[in-house]
């Protein structure tokens, strides 16, 4: 579903009219001795500014400036987990935890009835800038309509006498098309209106006016009508309809109608008319108005005294300023480039700013009494143990261990049967003892609740086949995050995600216990894999490589609902709120390193000897195609710990790890930390020897791989700059 906006992008908008508002204040006070008509032209352009404001910043491309230090954030904590069914009870649903948990194990579980939908719920703060919006829409439609009724109502003027000195008026001030002149006993004000067909109302005691005064009041309406005044004042209304809440806005647009105003009288008197006759016109005028309902109109005195004091002083001043086209120039130029830079500017945090490079502490535990083939996931259990699959050249195994007396035993059984697998491959929480693991083999799915033996879930092997591959990361809700791939350009045989050009992201509507075809919804689309790669005739046609270096979007659902979207150009972490809303992250820092023939080795063949790029394989990696420079994380082709290969996994505290790229002058493995606002905490850097495999609530667990390649498992401690121990 496209995204919502939220109160966030509200408040982002409200913030970029204040600069652009503060601004135009400032400029409208230093052109105070210039004429009216360029502060009123200038606060016309303000205000078409603030109109376009949103689609500007919407549509225009992003220019991020460091403007803001980085700040200490508070920890983001997964909240309450679903929990599995009792020992004993059925294990094929999940179930939430009651307040005061009752036993389990007299009922199965089911599904959470609270389960997220897709409907999306409209943040307060934007329901009420809504209803304000309205409001003011139906304001200005109903004043457009009683502008028309008087219209309407009023008797069209037929007086050669009237109407011949309309026209000397119209050549006078240049206007060419025509003017229809009335008189009603509805207005007490002269006052212009009409997009179109614009009209003139004059109260129906005019006729008794004297022929000066009949002159002046018609050029002063003429003027506005020459001046598309009426225009102007809409996109004001529209402008005010927006930023209804916002009270330089409205300043703003008490300044625009003074301006206004002053334009036209500084043009009546540079048409002949004497100052004081024209002030007394005005002062005239404003003794017969009385308070009446408010239209889409301009009328010619307004009710504040203030403002008619001010015209009248204005008027009288024998030292007029004069309109110079480069004073203008400048004040045009100033507003419309800070218009368009609160658009487009991003300011971002500094993210050099207290993000340490650090490493773990020594292990808290390890496990080091069982020889395993290749550890490839491990899921933390709520006592302490860990589920971990082996998938080691010869034998492959789903064990449940206990770091603090080394036990260690195995889970199920290998074969093609009910609860039977032949590769067990990642292990995704989704409740306190409740797992999914997938065989990748077989593409079939199991749930172990606690330290059972695995069950085969029908829907989920039906999920998994339909996303070709391991999922990335499950919720609590039983929701899961896939991957397919997309444009495919014709010389591509096999068609597997790797090669695809492009990549959508798939978050399932369904759950893993009752998923049905079609039950998915993609939130995201983003570069492939297959824009860095080659193919080679073979056989049966061709045979298509990508490089060691090839980059791709990539994604975690974690178990609060919460997505993290890597993307590699520019470096960045956007989330996913289970509502469906995006926080957009920041630019993370990233050294563009030129790539060489060196790294392309390095990436292929996971070996900083240099010896082991001789040859072939050197070959064949430095003549794909890779990205002019080192991207921040690509597909771990060697060690694979995650699904697919993927750079990111979940982390204490609600945190995302994205392993940077395997750098050829840069030993060791370097994991950076990005919280929920897409900003880097800092960086995690290991010994080559070692692997992230896995995360518990307020651990990590690591793989070391010894001289004669002997594993052992260990916890560590999560790195308290990061978040305090839960």
């Amino acid at each position: 579903m496209p995204m919502m906006p939220g109160s966030d992008s509200l408040l982002e908008i409200a913030a970029r009219a204040t600069v652009l508002l503060s601004v135009a204040l400032v400029l409208a006070w230093l052109a105070r001795r210039r004429p009216a008509g360029v502060r009123h032209l200038l606060w016309t352009t303000t205000f078409a500014l603030l109109v376009a404001l949103p689609a500007l910043k919407l549509f225009s491309p992003a220019w991020e400036v460091s403007l803001l230090p980085a700040a200490d954030r508070s920890l983001l904590v997964e909240p309450p987990a679903i929990v599995a069914p009792a020992s004993g009870a059925s294990t094929g649903s999940i179930s939430l935890p009651a307040p005061n948990p009752p036993s389990l194990g007299a009922r199965p579980a089911t599904l959470p009835s609270e389960a997220p939908s897709s409907r999306q719920v409209i943040p307060f703060p934007l329901f009420l800038w809504g209803v304000g919006c309205a409001v003011s829409l139906v304001t200005l439609a109903v004043g457009r309509a009683r502008f028309r009724r008087l219209v309407r109502l009023a008797h069209p003027v037929r007086d050669p006498v009237w109407l011949r000195q309309v026209d000397e008026v119209r050549e006078r001030v240049g206007l060419r098309g025509e003017v229809r002149l009335y008189l009603t006993r509805r207005a007490n004000t002269p006052m212009t209106g009409g997009l179109w067909r614009p009209a003139v109302l004059l109260p129906t005691s005019a006729v008794n006016w004297s022929l000066g005064r009949r002159r002046a009041v018609l050029m002063h309406e003429i003027i506005h009508v020459r001046r598309r005044d009426t225009l102007r004042q809409l996109l004001i209304r529209a402008a005010l309809a927006v930023y209804w809440f916002h009270p330089l806005a409205w300043l703003a647009s008490r300044l625009a109608a003074s301006a206004r105003e002053e334009a036209c009288d500084e043009e009546v008197l540079a048409c002949g008319a004497r100052a004081s006759e024209y002030a007394g016109h005005l002062l005239s005028v404003s003794t017969a108005m009385s308070p009446a309902p408010s239209v889409l109109s301009l009328p010619l005195v307004r009710h504040s005294r203030s403002q008619l004091e001010r015209r009248i002083v204005s008027v009288l001043n024998p030292r007029r300023p004069r309109r110079s086209a480069t004073a203008t120039a400048v004040l045009l130029t100033a507003i419309g480039g800070v218009g368009v830079s609160a658009a487009v500017i991003r300011p971002v945090r500094n993210a050099l700013q207290d993000n340490p490079i650090v490493g773990l502490a020594p292990a808290e535990q390890t496990l080091d009494g069982k020889k395993f083939g290749k550890i490839q996931s491990v899921r933390e259990l709520s006592d302490g143990r860990v589920l971990l699959s082996d998938i080691g050249e010869r034998e492959r195994y789903l064990y449940v261990a206990d770091l603090r007396t080394d036990e260690v035993r195995s889970l199920g059984r290998i074969g093609f049967g009910p609860g039977e697998f032949l590769y067990p491959g990642f292990l995704y929480p989704l409740g306190r003892d409740s797992t999914l693991f997938t065989d990748q083999n077989t593409h079939r799915a199991f749930l172990v609740v606690g330290d059972s033996h695995p069950e085969t879930l029908g829907a989920a092997t039906r999920l998994i086949a339909r996303l070709s591959e391991p999922p990335w990361g499950a919720d609590r809700f039983g929701r899961v995050l896939g991957v397919e791939g997309f444009s495919y350009p014709e010389n591509r045989l096999v068609m597997s995600r790797v090669e695809a050009d492009s990549s959508r992201i798939l978050l399932t509507t369904g759950n893993v216990l009752d998923w049905e075809p079609g039950s998915e919804e993609t939130i995201a689309e983003v570069g492939g894999q297959g824009r860095f790669g080659g193919s080679r005739p073979v056989q049966y046609g061709h045979r298509y490589y990508t490089s060691p270096l090839a980059t791709e979007g990539q994604a975690w659902l974690f178990r609060d609902g919460w997505v993290a979207v890597a993307h590699p150009d520019p470096y960045r972490v956007d989330w996913r709120r289970p509502d469906g809303a995006w926080v957009r992250g920041v630019p993370l820092p990233f050294d563009r390193v030129p790539v060489t023939d060196w790294q392309k080795c390095v990436a292929a063949t996971g070996d900083r000897n240099p010896d082991a790029c001789d040859g072939p394989g050197l070959a064949k990696s430095v003549n794909l195609p890779s990205p002019d420079h080192i991207p921040p994380f690509v597909m771990q082709w060697h060690n694979r710990t995650t699904p697919g290969g993927i750079a990111v996994q979940p982390a204490p505290n609600g945190m995302l790890l994205i392993q940077r790229t395997l750098m050829a002058d840069a030993p060791g493995r370097r994991y950076d930390v990005i919280d929920r606002t897409g900003s880097l905490r800092g960086t995690i850097r290991l010994p080559e020897n070692q692997t992230i495999v896995g995360a518990g609530s307020s651990s990590l667990y690591v793989v070391t791989k010894d001289s004669a390649d002997e594993l052992t498992l260990s916890r560590h401690r999560w790195p308290d700059h990061y978040g305090a121990r839960q």
